[in-house]
């Protein structure tokens, strides 16, 4: 059964409304969330059962869904067909994910590729690694959790970097939370800007850490995502069968996409 997924407040009536539900629907789906019955899309999106059966119905007509055998809802291929296409426009998919690739075989981590959207990271591609088989959330609020969205932050103008203070972080973190305050905050992505690099272990989850590296267009030229690389933590790893997390070989794979990126 797919994990829970939090409720989402039902979206505004008035021009558009319609598109930005049928779009809720489709943003239910995700890692670990592949099929979905009715009910759950319905209760996912806070949509009224009606409302999501004939909307789904919508989109299952034009491709964007299809439905198993069981009755649940999966992606259709029509969208994928659009997504895989527009990927293959991307230069920095294109470029990264050898690169990513071969980062994930060498050292059996999970390697991410991220932007920053508005305020929030999105994880435009992930390999899966096989001593650390960790699946990002889309979820753009964790951004000031996750070496990739720390590192981001750090390269981000100033105006973005205050946004993203205000919209996610507290004035005072809540005892038990990943989150930093602003002073340790502010001395983390200075030290993050100085080193070209960014690591933590208060990932959002608790058995695995996380290092993350600059990707440009060209050298020297301003920072447009992060690439990632995820291993299990020490301590969930008592017996050392993955390798010490270093940002050395992140470092490298990243620059190798800055190299690809300035010759396309």
């Amino acid at each position: 059964m797919p994990p829970p997924q939090p409720i989402r407040p039902a979206p505004p009536a008035g021009t558009g409304s319609v598109t930005m539900r049928a779009l809720s629907l489709l943003e239910c789906f995700g890692p670990g969330r592949s099929r979905l019955s009715l009910s759950q899309l319905a209760r996912s999106s806070a949509l009224p059962l009606s409302t999501a059966h004939r909307l789904v119905q919508d989109l299952a007509a034009w491709g964007a869904l299809e439905r198993d055998e069981d009755g649940r809802y999966r992606i259709g291929a029509r969208l994928r067909q659009v997504a895989s296409m527009a990927d293959h426009d991307v230069p920095l998919s294109r470029h990264a994910l050898p690169l990513m690739s071969d980062l994930a075989q060498r050292t059996g981590h999970t390697v991410l590729l991220a932007v920053l959207q508005g305020t929030g990271i999105v994880f435009l591609e992930h390999v899966i690694g096989s001593k650390a088989p960790f699946r990002p959330r889309p979820e753009p609020h964790l951004i000031l959790t996750t070496a990739a969205g720390l590192l981001l932050s750090a390269h981000a103008d100033a105006a973005t970097l205050g946004r993203i203070l205000e919209e996610h972080l507290p004035p005072a973190a809540p005892p038990g939370t990943s989150l930093p305050d602003a002073a340790a905050l502010g001395r983390e992505l200075a030290r993050i800007r100085r080193d070209g690099h960014s690591s933590t272990s208060r990932s959002t989850h608790p058995y695995y850490t996380a290092v993350a590296a600059p990707i440009r267009t060209a050298p020297g030229a301003p920072v447009i995502a992060a690439l990632s690389e995820v291993g299990v933590a020490a301590h969930a790893d008592p017996r050392g069968r993955d390798a010490p997390m270093s940002p050395a070989a992140c470092l490298a794979a990243a620059a190798g996409i800055t190299a690809a990126l300035s010759g396309s």
